[in-house]
C-alpha cells in the first residue's frame, strides 16, 4: 500500500504540470515545424511573418511590397542614381522623342526636339535579312556569334546632334559636349517586312540599358526600356 500511495501522489503532482505545458504562450518558438503560427510574432529561423517586416523568402530578399531593404539588392530603384539630373529627366522620355532616323544596314538615331540629346543604336548585319529574323546586341558582353551581332549604343549631349544622321547634306556642324556609352542591357532588331530594292522594315527595342560617361566611368545613368516599330532600314539614298 505505501508504494501505491507514492505513485498516486506523483500522479497528482505531475498531472497539473503536464496540463500547463500544453497551454499556448505569447510566443511559440518551436523548432519542429517551419512556422509556429503565433499571432504576435513568428521567430522561427526559416520564416518571419511579423507585420513590420515580411521575410517570407529564404533568399536575402524581404519581398515586401513597399520596400526591398535586403543587403544584396534593393529592387526599389531601376539602377544607380544618375549624376546628371537634367539628363536623367530627358532620358525618362526617350520612348517619345520626336526625332527618329533609320538607315544603312541597321543604324537608328533618336533625339529630342531640340536635337540636344541623341541616342544611337548601331548594328553590323552581314547576313541576308529575312522576315522574322532578329538581331541582338548585348552591351558590355562578349559576343556570342550564334545569337548576337556586333554593335553599340551611345548617348550624346550637345547641339545639332542629329545633323549627320541618315543625311549626306550637312547644314551645321554638330557639337558634342558629353558622350555616354552603353555597357549593360540589350538592343534587339526584328525584321518585319522586305521592300525589295527599297530596303526593309524592322522593330527596334532596348531593354535594361545603362550608360556611363566616357570622361568618367563612375558616372552611370539608366535608359528606360523603349521600342520603335516600323523602321525603314537598308542602304537607301539620301
Amino acid at each position: 500500500m505505501p508504494t501505491f500511495r507514492i505513485l498516486l501522489t506523483l500522479a497528482l503532482v505531475l498531472l497539473p504540470l503536464s496540463l500547463l505545458s500544453g497551454c499556448p504562450s505569447g510566443d511559440d518558438d518551436d523548432s519542429v515545424t517551419p512556422d509556429d503560427d503565433d499571432v504576435m510574432d513568428d521567430d522561427d529561423v526559416v520564416d518571419d511573418d511579423d507585420v513590420v517586416d515580411d521575410d517570407d523568402s529564404v533568399q536575402p530578399d524581404d519581398d515586401d511590397a513597399v520596400d526591398d531593404d535586403d543587403a544584396v539588392d534593393d529592387d526599389d530603384s531601376a539602377g544607380p542614381e544618375c549624376p546628371d539630373a537634367v539628363l536623367e529627366a530627358v532620358l525618362g522620355t526617350v520612348a517619345t522623342w520626336p526625332q527618329l532616323y533609320s538607315c544603312s544596314s541597321a543604324s537608328v538615331f533618336v533625339g529630342t526636339a531640340a536635337s540636344d540629346v541623341r541616342l544611337a543604336v548601331l548594328m553590323t548585319i552581314d547576313t541576308d535579312v529575312a522576315v522574322g529574323l532578329s538581331y541582338t546586341v548585348v552591351l558590355g558582353d562578349e559576343m556570342d556569334p550564334k545569337d548576337e551581332v556586333p554593335g553599340e549604343l551611345s548617348v550624346q549631349q550637345g547641339a545639332d546632334l542629329l545633323e549627320y544622321d541618315c543625311n549626306d547634306a550637312i547644314a551645321v556642324e554638330p557639337v558634342v559636349t558629353r558622350e555616354w556609352e552603353g555597357f549593360a542591357g540589350t538592343a534587339t532588331l526584328v525584321v518585319t517586312a522586305l521592300n525589295g530594292m527599297a530596303g526593309w522594315q524592322g522593330d527596334l527595342s532596348i531593354s535594361g540599358v545603362q550608360v556611363r560617361a566616357t570622361d568618367d566611368p563612375s558616372a552611370i545613368c539608366t535608359v528606360p526600356d523603349a521600342a520603335w516599330p516600323g523602321l525603314f532600314l537598308g542602304w537607301l539614298p539620301g
